[in-house]
């Protein structure tokens, strides 16, 4: 609306435009019109623009926000076709880049040495992309030299790279990062797909915050005083989270010889660790199940079959008695209900044959965060203990992990038992094939590892057919 105080002359719509505002509306509504551009070009289909345009009428965002979250475009392609157009300058697609306010946050130093690029802020953390996860020392030394909380995302080593080359070049004085204008729209990639991350992480912590019920278990669990009786009681106010724990006690995976149709005998038959580690992995699996694009019942079979697993490798390893293996196995894989959950059409885009580094590094292309960090970033959201959290971030690569290490090799190699293809333990023994490192670390020999494969194939297809039955 035109202030009261305008008066136009009877000229004003015959005077010509400045050339630097031409140039702004000229982009603005290039931006606006990309999503017809692309579909022009045949970049995307018709049914991915509308598509799109129905979530960014409902949620707001950019059109190229909501076509990467898709899965109907991807960084490179939009570069590949941003590069046919004629004319563009830095100007052009400055809105695409790594804004100033975030790259100023850390000096060309800290990023070069640590290898971390900032890549969102909300409140005082700052979101740091990084090559490698960096141990607790140097988190602290991150926080001191940002001068805030940092939240570390483990993302493609090669966008990391590309992205400090981009914004933190060695000709650059310590302290500055390059100007605007000195960027190219070839080196682009890697900041849409680092920027594609960081909003991945936003729709993770919109998810849904765990129940209460949680919360008085783990109090209860935690007081002096507690009985039994008493968390007993707790979780009989919550009927399905009460049958979940009946069913996990009752099952073959968990293995008591005799049933139990109490919950106090299975609470102390369980103590009240486990128990409360089960009611913790079940209350997120209660919750996962509600999720509309995961299919629960695989989902929740494979978990079971990873608990097992991890009990038998927990016991082969004289490890018996460590608190949280079976709670650990079961929500070992939440990162990929995680993305299932939000970015479910980029996940479709997956091949459902891979397996261990294979998948991530297809998850970082295509989606832009593998399904451990996914996994990860909830736990920490949802203040998942150390012995959840760290299996669910390193269950691929036990060895880097920093806490929790014996709780995350267990658990991988639980889940490589898990993908057994038959019921013979000689024909399966090819799954430890890349995690000799991790059974000399647990201190399990050749025998004991015939022995515990045999044994959890023995178990399985019964198990298996009972747990689909009572799914």
């Amino acid at each position: 609306m035109f202030s009261s105080r305008h008066t136009p002359s009877g000229n004003d719509h015959d005077r010509p435009i400045p050339e630097s505002h031409r140039s702004a509306l000229l982009r603005d509504a290039a931006r606006r019109r990309i999503g017809q551009l692309l579909r022009a070009a045949g970049r995307i289909s018709q049914d991915d623009l509308d598509k799109a345009l129905a979530i960014q009428k409902e949620r707001g965002g950019e059109i190229i926000d909501v076509l990467f979250s898709l899965g109907c475009l991807q960084p490179n392609e939009l570069l590949d076709f941003l590069l046919t157009l004629p004319g563009l300058g830095p100007a052009d697609f400055c809105h695409l880049d790594i804004g100033p306010e975030l790259i100023g946050l850390i000096s060309a130093e800290t990023a070069r040495a640590c290898q971390v690029i900032p890549i969102d802020r909300y409140g005082r953390t700052v979101v740091l992309g990084c090559a490698t996860v960096p141990d607790d020392a140097e988190r602290e030394r991150l926080e001191e030299a940002v001068g805030a909380r940092v939240q570390l995302l483990r993302c493609a080593p090669e966008d990391v790279e590309a992205a400090i080359a981009r914004y933190y070049p060695e000709e650059v004085p310590a302290g500055e990062f390059a100007a605007a204008s000195t960027r190219t729209l070839e080196g682009l990639g890697a900041p849409l797909r680092l920027s594609r991350v960081a909003r991945l992480v936003r729709r993770l912590t919109s998810l849904p915050a765990l129940p209460e019920t949680l919360n008085q278990v783990r109090a209860a669990v935690e007081s002096p005083d507690s009985s039994v009786r008493s968390v007993a009681d707790i979780i009989a106010l919550d009927p399905p989270i009460a049958a979940k724990i009946l069913s996990v006690a009752n099952s073959a995976f968990y293995g008591f010889a005799q049933p139990i149709h109490d919950l106090v005998h299975a609470i102390s038959l369980m103590g009240l660790r486990e128990t409360y580690g089960i009611v913790l992995s079940t209350t997120v699996i209660d919750l996962v199940s509600k999720w509309k694009n995961l299919e629960y019942r695989t989902f929740w079979l494979e978990s079971m079959c990873c608990a097992a697993a991890a009990r038998i490798v927990a016991r082969a390893s004289g490890r018996r008695g460590l608190p949280g293996i079976f709670a650990a196995g079961l929500l070992h894989d939440l990162g990929r209900a995680a993305l299932l959950e939000t970015a479910p059409d980029a996940c479709a885009k997956l091949d459902s044959g891979l397996t261990g580094h294979e998948l991530l590094d297809a998850e970082e292309r295509l989606i832009g965060l593998s399904h451990t960090e996914a996994g990860y970033e909830l736990a920490q959201q949802w203040g998942l203990p150390p012995e959840i959290a760290a299996p669910i971030r390193f269950h691929h690569d036990p060895m880097r992990a920093t806490e929790a290490r014996e709780h995350v090799a267990i658990i991988s190699l639980a889940d490589a038992m898990v993908y057994a293809a038959t019921d013979n333990y000689a024909e399966n023994l090819h799954v430890f094939d890349d995690h000799q490192e991790t059974l000399a670390y647990l201190g399990i020999d050749p025998e004991v590892t015939e022995a515990m494969l045999a044994e959890y194939l023995s178990r399985r297809q019964a198990a298996f057919d009972e747990t689909s039955e009572n799914s």
